[in-house]
């Protein structure tokens, strides 16, 4: 059985040290001086744990995989979000990046260049065997 989450967001236990907090963590510590128009797929930790114990325990689920990702948010709308509730301690970006400037910063920073292929691009899941 393998669980697949999309972007993990919500209370996390231990720090950000994992991929979904290392994105987060570049919001709060203002590493994007704005956001790109990419929208990821995403799921609360707590449905992920759900999802782990339900299929640990249900024995349908040996050798199957499960895609787990509630609905795609743009950056834009994380970074709303973020404001939101972290706003008055930290200073979130909340615009948007023209595309020409994403392009510029994808020749020196690898991160970037791996999400230009997704501008713009609204992605949709169907996640039927995981409800």
């Amino acid at each position: 059985m393998t669980v697949n989450p999309g972007l993990v967001l919500g209370p996390t236990l231990v720090g950000n040290n994992f991929s979904s907090g290392d994105i987060i963590k570049k919001f709060l510590l203002r590493e994007m001086p704005g956001l790109p128009k990419v929208a990821f797929p995403v799921v609360d930790v707590r449905e992920v744990a759900e999802a782990h114990l339900k299929a640990l325990t249900n024995e349908n689920a040996a050798n199957k995989r499960f895609m787990l990702v509630n609905r795609c948010m743009w950056f834009h709308e994380i970074g709303l979000a973020l404001h939101e509730k972290y706003g008055q301690d930290y200073k979130i970006p909340k615009k948007v990046l023209p595309k020409f400037m994403c392009k510029l910063g994808a020749i020196f920073d690898k991160d970037v260049r791996l999400i230009m292929p997704k501008w713009g691009v609204e992605e949709t899941y169907v996640n039927t065997q995981t409800s």
